[in-house]
């Protein structure tokens, strides 16, 4: 169905249309949540190009879709790139978003798992316990977002007490 659309638009709108540019980034989502990778990476590619052109940096729509190309990039194994968006993502939100903002929260949390992947764990476990806070005060105990973050902070203390470990034996 966003191919058909996608389609369509690509034929009659201009590329820097709002709405041509939207059904652009929910087909690219689409393909992501489909692990169709490499096709949402072009797609996003090509979105955040024309929002870099187009949209002020501190764009709600910009900044999702850097952070939709950044997560493409880190289930890509393109961790470097991941993290550099990531960075910029975050570095703006924390300009115009509350520290309680959800998108925030899951920026720093994505970053925070491009961190761990890159094995730089102590900035992992410093964003994380940051998340972890927040999310204690602002979020049911059993909410799946509250959870991921307290699991993924586990993942980094377990990781560090592996390299502590390993370079001690």
């Amino acid at each position: 169905m966003f191919e058909h659309v996608v389609a369509v638009r690509k034929e009659t709108l201009d590329k820097k249309d709002h709405f041509r540019l939207t059904s652009e980034h929910e087909l690219a989502r689409a393909y992501l949540n489909d692990q169709r990778i490499k096709e949402a990476i072009e797609m996003f590619e090509h979105v955040v190009a024309v929002g870099k052109e187009t949209l002020d940096e501190k764009d709600h729509f910009r900044l999702a879709s850097e952070h939709e190309l950044a997560s493409a990039y880190l289930d890509d194994r393109r961790i470097k790139e991941a993290i550099e968006i990531f960075e910029h993502v975050v570095a703006v939100e924390k300009e115009i978003l509350d520290e309680k903002d959800h998108f925030r929260l899951t920026s720093e949390h994505e970053l925070a798992r491009a961190y761990l992947n890159d094995q730089r764990i102590k900035e992992a476990i410093e964003l994380l316990e940051h998340v972890v806070t927040i999310e204690a005060k602002t979020l049911a105990e059993d909410d799946p977002s509250r959870q991921l973050s307290t699991s993924l902070l586990q993942d980094c203390f377990e990781s560090l007490e592996a390299d502590y470990d390993a370079n001690n034996v």
